[in-house]
């Protein structure tokens, strides 16, 4: 995979040759504002709608920010309107490892309603990228 943007927060990536977009928090994301994450996700959507992959692996295991109700919302929509505009047919998502921030990313998947798009849950990277069934 190639590192197509960095930030403070988050490192993206994006494998050409299997279409796979990838998102990882990064351990400084514990102190983000509601501002910052929302300028997080509009950069990974963003990215989703340029490159079109079929397949996103979003590593949320280092995320600590919990979102409230609205927050919950807003990102799930916008989430749902990228991977819908773009294609993408899988998303598989790594779960935080803080069981609060786990609660609430499960919430927020729940908000995104029925989309065409497979999302499921992983603990591990491996049971992620099999799941894309490439190889």
């Amino acid at each position: 995979m190639k590192t197509i943007k960095e930030t403070r927060f988050m490192v993206y990536r994006f494998d050409e040759t299997n279409l796979i977009f990838n998102n990882v928090w990064l351990e400084t994301s514990t102190s983000m504002t509601e501002e910052e994450l929302k300028s997080e996700t509009l950069t990974a959507t963003d990215l989703v709608e340029k490159y079109k992959p079929k397949f996103v692996l979003a590593d949320d295991r280092n995320r600590q920010s919990i979102y409230d109700i609205d927050l919950q919302n807003w990102i799930a929509q916008t989430w749902a309107s990228a991977c819908v505009k773009s294609g993408v047919i899988k998303f598989a998502l790594l779960l935080p490892t803080d069981i609060i921030a786990e609660l609430s990313t499960s919430q927020t998947v729940e908000e995104v309603g029925a989309i065409p798009v497979e999302i499921k849950y992983f603990d591990e990277l491996e049971q992620a990228t099999e799941w894309f069934g490439l190889k």
